[in-house]
């Protein structure tokens, strides 16, 4: 990863403040995973059209990030079968600075995004009273039957348009846990654009200029599929074949 770091000092920098105007919590999310090798030259020609966030000299930042979910697996279950209002409860950190959200993060059966989230110091896994109205305001769901189920570690780099129309995350380093199992996913990036619509995108023509499809992947669906045993996979196995085909590029 030393090359993309090299890559990262290329990109003018934006501050946290500065990229508030470009928030999106209600947006279109559309994702692009491809090995470490082509995540480099894709990088390397967005220079001149995006900002990278910059944090205390820190360009690339470690996220660490608990997924909830019922012991019989119903956020996970809805996922694979498509269903069209969908939820997920999670809490994350950002370990540099020390920031750490509640939220709850649906999807519509329009295919738009919204989070929900609340501030929290206490990265104990139970449910404060905030945390709970959280879950009560947004979820039909009694709390008492959910439950932590995988912790997700990775690095982010965060990118802002010049034109303030999109931002871009890319994970790296991918790990899961669940206090039993891990697994990790080291030759692979996820670029995800987030825009308010489909408005133009310099990345996104890069992309497909460099034949990466568009690929539809959650994160947390594969962490627990690669953890548990008899989790349904059957609308995700091609999805997974992909990703076990990338991780072994170059390799």
């Amino acid at each position: 990863m030393s090359n993309s770091q090299d890559l990262l000092q290329k990109f003018k920098a934006i501050s946290l403040h500065e990229m508030d105007e470009v928030k999106l919590l209600d947006r279109i999310d559309r994702k692009f995973v491809c090995s470490i090798k082509k995540f480099e030259n894709i990088l390397e020609k967005l220079t001149d059209f995006y900002y990278v966030l910059e944090i205390n000299e820190i360009r690339n930042f470690q996220y660490s990030t608990v997924y909830f979910d019922t012991n019989d697996f119903l956020f996970y279950t809805q996922h694979h079968n498509g269903k069209g209002n969908r939820s997920k409860i999670r809490q994350r950190s950002y370990v540099e600075t020390n920031v750490n959200f509640f939220e709850v993060k649906s999807k519509s059966n329009t295919g738009r995004t919204i989070k929900y989230r609340v501030p929290i110091k206490d990265l104990s896994t139970n449910f404060s009273d905030k945390k709970a109205k959280l879950i009560k305001k947004h979820i039909d769901l009694d709390i008492e039957k959910i439950f932590p189920k995988i912790t997700i570690k990775y690095k982010r780099i965060t990118l802002v348009s010049k034109l303030f129309n999109e931002r871009i995350t890319i994970d790296t380093e991918l790990k899961y846990e669940n206090g039993i199992k891990s697994a990790n996913y080291s030759n692979m990036a996820i670029f995800e654009l987030k825009q308010s619509s489909r408005a133009s995108s310099h990345a996104l023509n890069v992309l497909i200029n460099e034949r990466i499809p568009e690929k539809s992947i959650s994160k947390y669906c594969l962490g627990i599929a690669s953890l548990y045993e008899g989790i349904k996979i059957n609308n995700f196995k091609t999805r997974f074949n992909q990703i076990k085909n990338i991780c072994n590029e170059n390799t």
